[in-house]
């Protein structure tokens, strides 16, 4: 069985972009597992659990973040925040994150029911998850700006203040940039005599 998992894998290339930002070992693990469902699909209902199960179990030993084939979250380092911001957007998204960094909390009515009481709680929660998404991944130097920040989207606006600037810090970046070239093209116009 191994043999022919390992030939349709090495044949069989179509997992490769799910699988590439994990190691090599895991790589192999999560590809045999694709393979193996797909043979046991098509196989029928005949022992259909046992292999991919003991499968999902070394997986799991090799990598943590493996169970939800769930790349590490971008690092940012104070260079290059538009690249960071997309990766990161795009990570509190596959986590279900990203509609709380953007929305306000809305409070309890008065006199809420249980449900709600359990929505508001599991929105909360959700809420300090993706402020400690954020938190954990910015460089100590960067921290020191949001630490204060009591929600994801304060620490969120925050950076994007600091590190993109608002409408007039862009504008006047462009500003200095013209100046910038326009002295640059009259240096080169002057000869030296």
């Amino acid at each position: 069985m191994t043999k022919k998992i390992k030939e349709r894998s090495n044949n069989n290339n179509i997992f490769s972009p799910y699988i590439s930002p994990l190691i090599p070992k895991t790589q192999q693990l999560v590809s045999e597992l694709l393979v193996l469902k797909a043979c046991v699909r098509s196989r029928g209902k005949n022992n259909r659990g046992k292999p991919v199960r003991k499968l999902l179990r070394k997986i799991k030993k090799t990598s943590p973040m493996v169970g939800n084939f769930m790349a590490a979250p971008p690092i940012f380092s104070r260079e290059n925040y538009q690249i960071w911001s997309v990766k990161m957007k795009s990570y509190l998204e596959a986590r279900g994150l990203w509609d709380v960094v953007m929305s306000e909390i809305q409070p309890l009515q008065e006199d809420p029911t249980v449900a709600q009481i359990r929505n508001y709680n599991d929105e909360v929660i959700r809420r300090e998850k993706a402020k400690t998404c954020i938190h954990s991944v910015v460089f100590d130097v960067v921290f020191t700006r949001i630490m204060s920040c009591e929600t994801a989207k304060e620490a969120w606006n925050t950076l994007q203040e600091a590190f993109q600037g608002n409408e007039r810090t862009r504008q006047m970046q462009v500003l200095n940039l013209r100046r910038e070239f326009e002295t640059l093209r009259m240096k080169e116009a002057k000869t030296i005599k």
